[in-house]
């Protein structure tokens, strides 16, 4: 598990300006996916002020891998001479959890510090930890007192009364030299660590950020392809409902097309009885076709599409035949009708 050390300050907006002291290490851990994840906890004390004393409240704030999507979870982290308020609104006696109303409807917007105020808000109104009673003793204490206690039967224990001053003080110069230098070894670890932790956590914080933009890019390009299934499926199933009326309507096109092949054709169901109906047939047939073509041009004046004096040329023209046709065709009629008037005297 790999760790990281930081010392930060939150400065908290309070009436006494008392800053939170918090430090940071991160680690690894698996979610449900199985996959490995970085968190981020905070661990430290924030002021809690409850009837004009003030009380350091040691506190865990764990940051989730997606913050600030995801709200960070704080957790009292009472120490071996405290205990959790059991009644505690806001403080779960069992795991310390806190819970406020700020958690509780967290959105991307949230800050980590109006977060912890919050918390400090609802611990100066009720302290979350008392003191733990003296007659409870914890397995440290009893440790340290029987430590102790086999000490004290030892000459060389330090402070013993059994004739040993001059080791005593070689022992305490010993232990002030070791001292020394371990006071010595722990600033040169703190310069070295002073000088090498911003650039580990600057860096950290740029990976960070760096994969909140990129899961920021996939959950939009994820809902771009939702949406992209959704159009398609629709597109997809319109197209399916055009096909099967397209089918139905060529069915039916191909039934009728069956049904006029079957049926016997018109024009031959009608035939002349000599070449003077056949002639009356065709200039019929004729007049009335040049009927249709003059109004057709008339139209065709009316909508722009030809202009004044071609559509006049070709209305004269027309015309001309026409009045030609109809005049054979009254001369025809005559004919017949006189064929059939002499038929009817001779009988």
């Amino acid at each position: 598990m790999d760790e990281l050390y930081v010392y930060i300050d939150l400065s908290l907006r309070s009436h006494t300006h008392t800053h939170t002291h918090m430090y940071i290490h991160t680690y690894t851990t698996g979610n449900v996916n199985g996959m490995q994840e970085l968190l981020i906890i905070l661990n430290g004390t924030i002021p809690t002020y409850h009837r004009g004393a003030t009380y350091q409240t040691p506190i865990h704030v764990v940051i989730p891998y997606n913050y600030p999507m995801s709200a960070p979870s704080i957790f009292v982290k009472p120490t071996p001479s405290m205990l959790i308020q059991p009644t505690h609104r806001h403080v779960n006696r069992h795991d310390g959890r806190v819970t406020v109303n700020y958690l509780s409807r967290w959105n991307v917007r949230g800050c980590l510090v109006d977060a912890i105020l919050a918390v400090q808000t609802v611990f100066n109104q009720s302290p979350p930890l008392y003191a733990r009673p003296p007659q409870t003793v914890s397995w440290a204490q009893n440790q340290g007192r029987t430590n102790n206690s086999l000490g004290s039967g030892f000459s060389n224990w330090p402070g013993g009364n059994n004739g040993g001053g001059h080791q005593s003080s070689h022992h305490s110069r010993g232990d002030s030299s070791l001292s020394q230098i371990k006071n010595m070894l722990v600033q040169q670890l703190s310069r070295s660590l002073a000088s090498d932790i911003p650039k580990r956590f600057s860096k950290l914080q740029g990976e960070i950020n760096k994969e909140f933009k990129a899961h920021a890019e996939l959950s939009q390009r994820e809902d771009a392809i939702k949406d992209g299934i959704v159009t398609l499926t629709k597109q997809k199933q319109d197209l399916r409902d055009k096909r099967d009326k397209c089918e139905r309507e060529l069915k039916e096109i191909d039934e009728k097309l069956k049904q006029l092949k079957e049926m016997d054709d018109p024009s031959k169901m009608i035939q002349p009885a000599d070449v003077w109906s056949k002639q009356s047939f065709d200039l019929v047939a004729s007049i009335n076709a040049y009927d249709d073509l003059i109004f057709s041009m008339e139209d065709a004046l009316e909508n722009g599409v030809i202009e004044l004096d071609k559509a006049l040329r070709l209305v004269r023209q027309v015309a001309r035949v026409q009045f030609m046709d109809k005049a054979l065709a009254q001369k025809v009629f005559h004919a017949q009708k006189m064929r059939r008037s002499r038929r009817g005297g001779g009988a």
